[in-house]
């Protein structure tokens, strides 16, 4: 139901007020029910009491005492003036219906009543008599005046059947009395359910503002959270909000954990825009990126992957990543890898692969576990470097370092790095070679060579005799020209590793 607070409780108002109104209402007329069953009861009881007259006067004709109409007069006299509750009295009428007695209107002592009716048309002694004949006793209602008045009130009357001599016995109460403190106290119920619903309706409506007031604040205060204002707005809405909240309420509970959700909401902004960048970033890497769960499945990658191996990401996702080998690299070297992952460590090293169209590329990767925030692995990160054309461009540098370029053979460079063991032997007379290479590089390079007629020329033959020391183009030994070709000689065998 998607309503205001206020109409809420202003429908809480209502639905109490009409609930008041049901339950009030039901009191009244219970205590209106239970007013007029006592006047019954009691009326009934003192008809019974006032037929034991009959019954004794009847007994007395039955034993002799009496004759039927002394007996019967007697009867109607001790009747005729008894009173009770101030007013009410007894009367007494035959079956035909005719009056044989009424203490207030002695006028209609013996005439025949079967047409006599109240203001509402009710033939009241006709009812007397069907009510006798068919229960022998029951009530009756109708209107009829009060002593002293002429205008009729409501009343309701007991009547016996007295079978002995035909009569009917009544006496009745009058009922206006009840009415009046029915709708006297209606009219007080309804003027105290009228304070009250006004009352709640005044609280409702307190309520209803203390909720919806600060509610109100608090909206705003959201809107401004989401919107592009700074922060001092939004503190400023928040302080007109404290100084309609109570602390220690709801309302002031809510704002406390408004002021937590806007710190948690700067905050995921801020790792949203870290993450958004970050994500940007590797997806824009020119390095190859892949992420994967604990058994090697594929979660992401990155476009760098697809320019690398010619794969789409809808083609490796849930694949693991060994459709890329070749077959040339090692399985110690996965084996190892493997076990870095396992303990939590990084590994590196370089991955001969093959393309989704058959073709080999080199890798330079690098692999790391993720871990969550209880130290537990759950994915592996793996960043990949294309350095194929590094190494196409090592093999040709080594080709031409080692080999002749027009016969292929292997050249000078090849042959010394292949009889190293031999080249590096002190030499006996190696002092000869100190002027040459100067007091820095002799320690290292105290080797037999010789010279050629263009500079330096390994001694393949693994003599053992001291170098010798002919004439040549570059100059005597020690000359800066030979000092020269020596040692750029000698760095070109540190800068490149042998051949195998």
């Amino acid at each position: 139901m998607n309503l205001k607070i206020s109409t809420r409780l202003q429908l809480m108002v209502a639905s109490a007020a009409q609930g008041m109104a049901i339950i009030g209402l039901n009191g009244l007329v219970s205590l209106h029910d239970n007013m007029l069953d006592d006047r019954r009861a009691k009326t009934r009881q003192l008809v019974e009491v006032a037929l034991g007259t009959l019954e004794h006067f009847a007994l007395q004709e039955q034993q002799g005492n009496l004759a039927r109409v002394d007996a019967q007069q007697s009867a109607i006299s001790a009747l005729k003036n008894i009173r009770y509750h101030g007013e009410e009295y007894f009367w007494i009428n035959d079956m035909h219906p005719r009056m044989v007695m009424h203490p207030l209107f002695p006028e209609l002592d013996g005439k025949d009543l079967s047409d006599y009716q109240d203001p509402n048309g009710k033939h009241l002694f006709r009812e007397f008599v069907l009510v006798v004949r068919s229960q022998g006793q029951g009530f009756v209602d109708y209107d009829w005046p009060k002593p002293g008045s002429l205008k009729p009130v409501p009343k309701v009357s007991f009547v016996m059947g007295f079978q002995p001599w035909g009569w009917i016995l009544g006496s009745g109460v009058y009922i206006d009395d009840i009415n009046k403190i029915f709708f006297l106290q209606a009219a007080l119920s309804g003027v105290i359910g009228l304070l009250v619903l006004v009352v709640v309706v005044i609280i409702s409506l307190i309520i209803s503002r203390s909720i919806a007031t600060p509610l109100r604040r608090i909206t705003r205060s959201i809107d401004t959270l989401y919107s592009d204002e700074d922060d001092q707005a939004f503190e400023r809405a928040q302080q007109d909000l404290r100084k309609h909240a109570q602390y220690g309420s709801e309302i002031g509970d809510l704002v406390e954990v408004l002021y937590a959700f806007r710190s948690n909401f700067q905050q995921r902004k801020q790792s949203e825009e870290t993450l958004r960048k970050l994500s940007q970033a590797v997806e824009q890497s020119p390095a190859s990126v892949m992420i994967t769960d604990t058994r090697g499945n594929i979660e992401y990658v990155n476009r760098a992957f697809t320019l690398y191996t010619g794969y789409e990401a809808d083609e490796v996702m849930g694949r693991n990543p060994r459709f890329l080998q070749s077959g040339h690299t090692q399985s110690s070297q996965y084996q190892h890898l493997w076990k870095q992952l396992a303990s939590g460590k990084e590994w590196r090293g370089e991955f001969h692969n093959r393309k989704k169209d058959g073709e080999l590329y080199w890798t330079y990767s690098t692999l790391n576990p993720i871990t969550d925030a209880e130290g537990k692995i759950t994915h592996y990160l793996e960043s990949n470097e294309n350095i194929t054309q590094r190494k196409e461009y090592e093999e040709r540098l080594l080709q031409q370092v080692n080999f002749d370029t027009l016969t292929a053979l292997p050249n000078c460079f090849s042959g010394l790095r292949n009889h190293a063991g031999i080249l590096f032997q002190p030499s006996a007379c190696g002092e000869r070679l100190r002027p040459l290479f100067g007091s820095t590089l002799y320690p290292l390079f105290a080797m037999k060579l010789r010279l050629g007629n263009y500079g330096l020329h390994p001694d393949l033959l693994g003599n053992r005799s001291c170098i010798a020391l002919p004439p040549h183009p570059c100059g005597k030994p020690g000359s800066p020209a030979a000092t020269a070709i020596a040692r750029l000689y000698l760095g070109l065998l540190l800068a490149y590793p042998a051949a195998p």
